[in-house]
C-alpha cells in the first residue's frame, strides 16, 4: 500500500500504520473476525475526505468510515478485507451552528 499517496492528502501524522494503531481498528465487540487494516487515515476536511475517496477508486482500494472512537459494536466498522483502508472522521468535529428550528447543522468546508 502506498502511503505516500495518503500522505500528500492529509499529511503524515495523519496516515497511521503502526501495529498497535491497526490492532485497534481491527475487531469490534461482535462475532465478526478480525481483519487488520492497511492503515488508518484522518482526514480534517470535506476536500481531503473527496481525494481519499478519489484515490481509493483509482487504486481499487476498499474504504471503511468510521466517525467514532472504540468500542465498535455490530461489524460496520471491521475491514471486509486486507488491505482496507479506515477513513476516521473523528478531526472533522467543528460545529459552526446548529439551526434546532429548521434541524439544520452548519459544518466549515
Amino acid at each position: 500500500m502506498d502511503v505516500k499517496e495518503l500522505a500528500k492528502i492529509v499529511g503524515g501524522a495523519n496516515v497511521l500504520d503502526a501495529p498497535e494503531v491497526l490492532e485497534g481498528y481491527s475487531g469490534n465487540t461482535g462475532f465478526f473476525p478480525e481483519v487488520v487494516p492497511g492503515c488508518v487515515v484522518r482526514p480534517a476536511k470535506v476536500d481531503e475526505v473527496q481525494a481519499i475517496v478519489r484515490w481509493a477508486n483509482e487504486t481499487g482500494t476498499p474504504l471503511v468510515p468510521v466517525s467514532s472512537g472504540a468500542p465498535h459494536y455490530r461489524g460496520d466498522t471491521v475491514p471486509g478485507t486486507n488491505g482496507t483502508v479506515i477513513v476516521d472522521l473523528s478531526r472533522m468535529d467543528k460545529i459552526l451552528r446548529i439551526d434546532t428550528r429548521n434541524k439544520v447543522v452548519m459544518v466549515p468546508v
